[in-house]
């Protein structure tokens, strides 16, 4: 349908219920029982009323307006607990529980929350005493959206603006506490039923936009047609886990996040005072001025939506009440869009794969995210092992307890690209007089073309391969754990390091590159080198080359004989690395002395899920962070450009998650990269006792039950599980996807807006082809 058409049809609906209650007039003799006598004309410009204005009605009665109607009925939307508590005087109960919403069929599916059928507004109007006669003063609590949306189920089944008005804030916020007028909580006794129907009026079906228009509006390239989402920033943009369906448990979820193609993002609260729901809506100008920034005006039509489109309500009460532009509600909002996946049971979607409805797809979403996510448990997880500190136990035990127990005393292992340049220009000169007589010089980078491209004169490459390998920690093998007696031995003999060496950790630009760099000095720490044989660049490649011409010359290979074996790994292994099992034990416990450090994202750490990818599309069993871990995220330590913080600022930020040299912090992250970084930070400068967890979030989040509905890698009565205390904010990436009985091949998808576009004075006229509709179809299950 294209916009001159949508144009027409709205204009003709318009019309229609715009004259209709003008011939109910001429038909009209004086009578009703409304609490609300005559007794003078209010002011009948706009729809949005203050809390002067509501209060003189409420004490002086409504009188007779310019339109003729002399009746008002305030409706108070709310709960009826909350009714009860307190209301506007002489208002009844729209209970938003069973007065405001229901669940219906679209044609395809049944979706919660829809628009109320004829019967419950025909219920609804007679009980209140309502009647062709009367206008209609909505008031909302806590937040407008409830209000809103009775706006408008009444603006959908007929009734004009003119008969319509709305509290501009909330009883509570608005009424009673900024102006001062007090709520009952007597319960207004109910009146006269009336005989009133919306089949009085002509139904405007043409204000809620049906998921069959909704999929035309997403393809379509109408400048006219703006699409706006209402929800969060995080809802817009597909964050797993947004939109649940059930609340459980278990909470059940749709199949898919993401936005509506083309969907501009207008969170509700933006148009409400100060950005609070509990406040009126912003004054008209700066309404207009939000809409210009999403690209409408008042030539454009404004569908919006959010989860169940209760936050959407604000978006059409600023349109259609405030600015008398066109707007229509997609009810079937989000709830019912991200259910129209493929079935697959990867996805857990509604459809079947060859469905014409379903939404997941480029052309009709974009961000998706699929919330059901394929977990890759470790396969031949030993649930039941004695320990979990085999490689710990394995590296101590490698070289039969031979070698030196090195000295260890204290330098500063962080030297300035000027100290550096003169070393490589002059010869290491061992400036502390500890005897060392040699330095080598490993750049450590992802990329080799990194180091080809310039690196310090004379310095070997040290690739991923060097840095890490895949183990088994005596229940499952782990990737990313540290490198073994044999990569370390090749590493030191290929590169000549010998006992008299030092050795010096640099770089290329880039943050990864500093996890690198930290991996490595992890590594050689752990193998028995202590901080006095070991140096880092403070900085990078870029820092260095401000003093000295890099170079582009790989060394020569000095082999040497030397081996961890000749350095005693007795102490060291446990001193910087901390196993599963330990890590176990230091979760449960309540030690001050230790502290837990999460190097990951602000998101990684909360539990969101779908963050921790095992590899490609598939995901740890959960989301979430270890018992009583801190939150200190790896590139807070670092500078602008590129440096490690300077020490002072280290050591506050220390502090700030309850560190000192007389703890231990254990640091990890999804596989310890990040967490070297926060290593560095500790041992290298400050010094303070510090062990890296590398088995990292990667092993720690699959430790869970193999229950199929979590597809974790251990026993369910595994002693090794931490799918339970030993994690806060606990998330499972494989959630239950609530399932929808549908129709995959239905015809239509406007099923409700074709049947209540039937009913009315004129028979099913104006309203019934509007909202994409057409003839209704026949169709298995389309009922």
């Amino acid at each position: 349908m294209n916009f001159i058409a949508r144009k027409k049809n709205g204009f003709l609906t318009v019309l229609s219920v715009l004259f209709l209650p003008l011939a109910l007039l001429l038909l009209y003799s004086c009578g009703g029982s409304s609490s609300y006598s005559v007794r003078q004309a209010p002011n009948q410009a706009k729809v949005m009323v203050d809390a002067a204005t509501l209060n003189n009605w409420v004490e002086n009665g409504y009188g007779t307006d310019a339109n003729g109607y002399n009746k008002l009925v305030i409706l108070d939307v709310d709960s009826a607990g909350s009714y009860d508590a307190g209301h506007i005087p002489g208002s009844y109960n729209l209970d938003t529980g069973s007065d405001l919403q229901t669940a219906r069929s679209n044609g395809v599916s049944f979706t919660v929350s829809q628009v109320p059928t004829k019967d419950m507004m025909d219920a609804l109007l007679q009980r209140t005493g309502i009647d062709a006669h009367t206008v209609v003063a909505l008031v909302g609590n806590g937040t407008m959206m409830n209000v809103g949306r009775a706006y408008f189920n009444f603006r959908y089944w007929g009734f004009p603006k003119e008969r319509l008005k709305v509290l501009d804030g909330t009883k509570n916020a608005t009424y009673r506490d900024a102006a001062g007028y007090a709520l009952s909580d007597v319960a207004t006794p109910l009146p006269t039923p009336s005989t009133y129907s919306v089949a009085n009026l002509t139904p405007d079906v043409s204000v809620r936009a049906s998921m069959e228009e909704m999929i035309a509006y997403a393809q379509d390239s109408d400048p006219f047609t703006v699409i706006i989402d209402a929800r969060s920033a995080d809802e817009y943009n597909g964050v797993a886990h947004s939109t649940s369906v059930s609340s459980g448990p278990p909470r059940t979820y749709v199949a898919f996040e993401g936005h509506v193609k083309t969907a501009e993002h207008q969170e509700y609260v933006t148009l409400h005072q100060d950005g609070n729901r509990s406040n009126p809506l912003l004054p008209e100008d700066e309404l207009i001025a939000a809409m210009t920034a999403i690209n409408m005006d008042e030539d454009s039509t404004g569908i919006s939506y959010c989860r169940t489109s209760w936050r959407a309500a604000i978006h059409f009460l600023a349109l259609d009440a405030v600015l008398g532009w066109n707007a229509k509600i997609y009810d079937g909002a989000w709830i019912q869009w991200g259910q129209m996946a493929t079935n697959d049971p990867a996805i857990g979607g509604s459809l079947e794969p060859d469905s014409p409805w379903r939404t997941d797809t480029d052309a009709l979403s974009e961000s998706i995210n699929y919330n059901r996510k394929i977990i890759a448990p470790i396969v031949g997880a030993d649930s039941f092992a004695a320990n979990a500190n085999l490689i710990n136990e394995t590296d101590k035990a490698v070289c039969g307890g031979a070698g030196v127990q090195p000295n260890n005393r204290t330098v500063d292992v962080m030297v300035s690209p000027a100290t550096l340049m003169g070393w490589v220009d002059g010869g290491y000169n061992d400036p502390e007089g500890h005897g060392y007589t040699k330095m080598v010089v490993l750049h450590v980078d992802f990329n080799q073309d990194n180091y080809d491209a310039g690196h310090v004169p004379g310095a070997f490459f040290m690739s991923m391969a060097d840095l890490s390998t895949t183990r088994n920690n005596g229940i499952a093998d782990t990737v990313s754990q540290v490198a073994t007696s044999d990569q370390m031995d090749a590493l030191i003999q290929r590169t000549g390091i010998d006992a008299d060496t030092v050795i010096v950790f640099t770089t290329s630009p880039g943050n990864f590159n500093i996890m690198n760099l930290g991996r490595a000095y992890f590594n050689f720490r752990y193998w028995g080198f202590p901080r006095e044989r070991l140096r880092i660049l403070d900085g990078n490649t870029t820092h260095y080359a401000a003093v000295d011409d890099l170079s582009t010359v790989t060394p020569a290979p000095v082999v040497s004989a030397y081996s961890v074996c000749n350095l005693l790994q007795d102490t060291s292994v446990d001193e910087v690395r901390a196993s599963f099992e330990e890590m176990f034990t230091v979760a449960g416990d309540d030690d001050p002395a230790t502290v837990i450090a999460d190097a990951r994202s602000a998101d990684e750490y909360n539990g969101l899920p779908g963050k921790t990818s095992v590899e490609g599309n598939t995901y740890v069993a959960f989301e979430g962070h270890a018992r009583t871990a801190e939150h200190q995220e790896y590139v807070t330590l670092l500078s602008d450009d590129g440096r490690l913080l300077p020490e002072a600022d280290l050591i506050s930020a220390m502090t700030a998650i309850g560190a000192d040299d007389t703890t231990t912090v254990y640091s990890y992250c999804r596989t310890s990269w990040r967490a070297a970084v926060n290593f560095m930070a500790l041992d290298a400068v400050l010094n303070w006792p510090v062990k890296i967890y590398d088995g990292a979030w990667i092993q720690w989040g699959q430790m869970a039950t193999n229950d199929i509905s979590i597809d974790g890698s251990l026993d369910p009565d595994s002693p090794w599980r931490t799918d339970n205390d030993l994690t806060e904010s606990l998330s499972y990436n494989k959630v239950p996807i609530e399932q929808v009985g549908t129709n995959s091949y239905a015809p239509h998808a406007n099923l409700i807006n074709a049947e209540d576009g039937a009913t009315g004075a004129a028979g099913g006229g104006a309203g019934a082809g509007s909202g994409g509709g057409t003839s209704q179809p026949e169709a298995p299950g389309y009922n």
